[in-house]
Order: C-alpha cells, then sequence, then structure tokens
C-alpha cells in the first residue's frame, strides 16, 4: 500500500486561494472583466473559490464558467457561449499541473476565441512536466518523481487536502 503524504490542509489551501486571488487582481488593475474558467471538477471548484475571493475585492467584473475536456476526442466543452471571450483576459484553473497535456488541450481551443490574454492557476505544480508550460499563479511548487501523484481532495468542502502519494 502507498503512503500518502500530507503536503497542506483546509486552512494552508484557502489561505493559498486568497493569496493566488490577490494577485491575480493586482496583475488585472486594468481590465474591466476576466473570465476565470475551472476544468474538470476540482479545476471548477478551486475557480470557483478564486472568483468569489475576487468578487469580494469589488474592482473588478469577474465571470466564472466550466471547462469539460474529452480526452479521447480531445475536445472541450464550455458552459458559456465561447464568443464572449473574444478580447478578453481568460484565467484557465486546475487543481495540479502534472504533465501539463490537459492545459495545452484546453489552451489551443481557446486561442481561437481571441483572447487578449490567457493566464494559468494551479493549487500545485509539478517540476517536471512531458510539455513546456507552467503556471502563471501557483499556490504550491514542487520536484517530484514520475511515479509519485499529487491529488487534492475536495470531497469534503470544509476538510480539503492536498497531499502526494
Amino acid at each position: 500500500m502507498e503512503k500518502r503524504i500530507h503536503l497542506l490542509d483546509h486552512m494552508q489551501i484557502m489561505h493559498k486561494l486568497k493569496r493566488i486571488a490577490f494577485q491575480l487582481y493586482e496583475n488585472n488593475l486594468n481590465e474591466k472583466a476576466i473570465y476565470i474558467g475551472g476544468i474538470g471538477e476540482r479545476g471548477a471548484f478551486i475557480a470557483e473559490k478564486i472568483a468569489s475571493e475576487l468578487r469580494d475585492l469589488e474592482a473588478l467584473t469577474v465571470h466564472y464558467f466550466q471547462i469539460t475536456t474529452q480526452h479521447t476526442t480531445k475536445e472541450i466543452e464550455l458552459s458559456l457561449d465561447k464568443t464572449v471571450l473574444q478580447n478578453q483576459t481568460i484565467v484557465i484553473v486546475d487543481d495540479v499541473l502534472n504533465t501539463g497535456k490537459t492545459l495545452i488541450e484546453v489552451m489551443m481551443p481557446l486561442f481561437a476565441c481571441k483572447p487578449t490574454r490567457i493566464e494559468t492557476c494551479f493549487l500545485a505544480q509539478r517540476n517536471h512536466r512531458m510539455f513546456p508550460v507552467t503556471g502563471d499563479y501557483v499556490g504550491l511548487k514542487l520536484a517530484t518523481t514520475f511515479q509519485e501523484h499529487i491529488f487534492f481532495d475536495c470531497s469534503n468542502h470544509n476538510d480539503l487536502k492536498l497531499y502526494i502519494e
């Protein structure tokens, strides 16, 4: 049986997300609005938390949307009309940046929307990836072996956990 090693507890995760929200705000002061898209269930959870923190600042309009990936067909679905993303700042959010493959699959169709800028955000980022992508906003960066896996557990919204196996 593999051993789980605790990386971040609930309070630490919430502090990381709040810090990321402030960084997003500071780097987008000149924007009237930003679109925050969460990939899958865990990325959506994180994106919603960050969007909520940004809305509390009341400084810019925050639009949240979900990104659903179909890995077999490499198609993505958005919970909003893609045309609203033209000339907008998009922030793509996921729980962990592992290989970078999912991020590339998501970014390619979003480029076709002709946004002003695309930024990326992750709760955790592994230092070795298969593709040359990185996060603009990252809660925790760490070196791992290819055999180790980082997991974000948001099954209990009052007891978030980040761990490695």
